[in-house]
């Protein structure tokens, strides 16, 4: 896609000299000219670079001062912040119109595999419009997976050009871990296509205890993705019903804005006509997908006597920020990333003053930060970064009720002393779960049920021992 982006960049070598001048109050072009030993002509260049940037402004009779932002710049070293147009790829699902939240180059690495299942294509898959890419979702992705240290934020997404992903065509072996049972499932696939015969030899070897897994990546799998085994069938059901209701509701929320918007743009009568009729009939389902959805809520609240209940997206920040004022003894966080949009000055103020209060803080993250490369060195960087920022406000002698665990994990969950849990698929320290263009479905279960407290504590143990 095509983007325009507001990036730091450096003055031109005349204008920042003519820069320096009129700082110094040599400001008639003929005199900086003479100073400089150039022509009239370099000097107008530069006045025009320095003018369109706002660094300085000029009189009637040709005299240019120095403005405070010209200043800056100078403090700055002559560093500048310009609009520029840049190309750059960022992966989107056809299906769900969405920017994938992925590292586009680690798209097909095995972590990866495990994480978002397997990757076979859709079939049909709807080209991408640029009214379908949301601003808010680019500078999201571009920030967390963006490899240009100068830039400052995208204004702009001017153009989209629908390029496929080219996948190798190598084997991909994948190894699926069950969370009930220590016999792993093996599936190979090239060119996004499974490949029976190869996986089915491949499993007879691994049933005779063959070691598939290289030994570099057998910490990695050390761990298997679980998921919650504390909840009744009947929770279970009822809990999954609820999250495809509120799925469903919200898509036909999505429909109903998107025919609006489309209504609002049209001048055929016909079109209108029909998108009218489109929209009343959509929230003629949304009302009956809310109805249900709030009977289900209601018999799970009933069945669990409201000590379990699912959290959306947008709960989730408001949730971490209470169990950190709440908790006295001890906050576990498990996030797969860290990245400083959630890891913010506020989180890291509100952790300073929890572990200033006596509370044991103990935070494990790290997924892909293990591995050698430009992509791991990034991510490694980026929640380095924000955790010196915590280190700075807790007082050395109370650095010790800090544990930082760095590991590779999946799991998402919170641990509030001995009162609550809650986990699922929100990435708490790198996502903020705020309604705007970049919102993105993630949902967790809270649950004040002891065993479900053992169940996730126990988790946690084995993340801070594994590494």
């Amino acid at each position: 896609m095509k983007a325009t982006e507001i990036a730091e960049d450096e003055l031109s070598t005349p204008a920042r000299f003519v820069l320096q001048l009129s700082n110094l109050n040599v400001n008639r072009p003929a005199e900086i000219g003479r100073l400089l030993g150039i022509s009239d002509n370099y000097v107008a260049g530069a006045a025009v670079e320095l003018l369109g940037e706002n660094l300085v402004i000029q009189w009637p009779d040709l005299r240019i001062d120095i403005t405070a932002r010209g200043k800056q710049v100078l403090a700055d070293g002559g560093k500048t912040l310009r609009p520029r147009n840049r190309h750059f790829k960022v992966p989107y699902d056809p299906l769900t119109r969405k920017v994938i939240d992925l590292d586009i180059e680690s798209l097909l690495e095995r972590i990866d595999v495990r994480k978002d299942g397997l990757f076979i294509a859709p079939t049909g898959p709807r080209k991408p419009r640029l009214s379908n890419i949301r601003i808010d979702e680019v500078r999201e992705y571009e920030r967390f997976f963006g490899r240009r240290r100068d830039k400052i934020e995208i204004i702009e997404v001017s153009a989209i050009k629908d390029i496929r992903l080219k996948y190798r065509n190598d084997v991909i072996l994948v190894k699926l871990d069950a969370p009930n049972s220590e016999n792993p499932v093996f599936a190979a696939y090239r060119s996004q296509q499974y490949l029976e015969e190869e996986s089915g030899s491949i499993q007879r070897l691994a049933d005779r205890g063959a070691a598939l897994v290289p030994e570099e990546l057998r910490a990695e799998s050390s761990i298997p993705r679980i998921q919650p085994t504390t909840l009744s069938r009947e929770e279970s059901v009822l809990f999954e019903e609820i999250g495809r209701l509120d799925q469903d509701f919200g898509e036909t929320e999505q429909a109903v804005a998107e025919a609006r918007a489309t209504q609002g743009t049209t001048q055929d009568e016909r079109e209108r006509s029909a998108l009218e009729a489109r929209i009343q009939k959509l929230e003629v389902e949304g009302n009956e997908l809310r109805n249900k959805l709030t009977e289900r809520e209601s018999e799970l609240n009933t069945l669990t006597k409201g000590q379990v209940y699912r959290l959306k997206t947008e709960d989730h920040r408001r949730q971490l920020l209470h169990a950190i004022t709440e908790a006295s003894l001890e906050l576990t966080i498990v996030s797969a990333w860290i990245s400083p949009v959630a890891f913010d000055n506020e989180l890291c103020r509100e952790l300073a003053t929890a572990i200033s209060k006596g509370t044991r803080v103990r935070i494990a993250w790290g997924l892909g930060t293990h591995k050698r490369g430009s992509e791991a060195d990034r991510k490694r960087e980026l929640g380095n970064d924000a955790l010196r920022t915590l280190n700075r406000l807790i007082p050395e002698d109370l650095e010790g009720n800090l544990t930082v665990k760095r590991t590779e994990t999946h799991e998402k969950f919170i641990i509030c002393d001995n009162l609550y849990c809650v986990a699922g698929s929100f990435n708490w320290l790198s996502y903020r779960g705020e309604i705007d263009r970049g919102y993105r479905r993630e949902t967790s279960m809270y649950s004040e049920r002891q065993d479900d407290i053992d169940f996730w504590k126990r988790i946690a143990e084995e993340l801070f021992q594994a590494y």
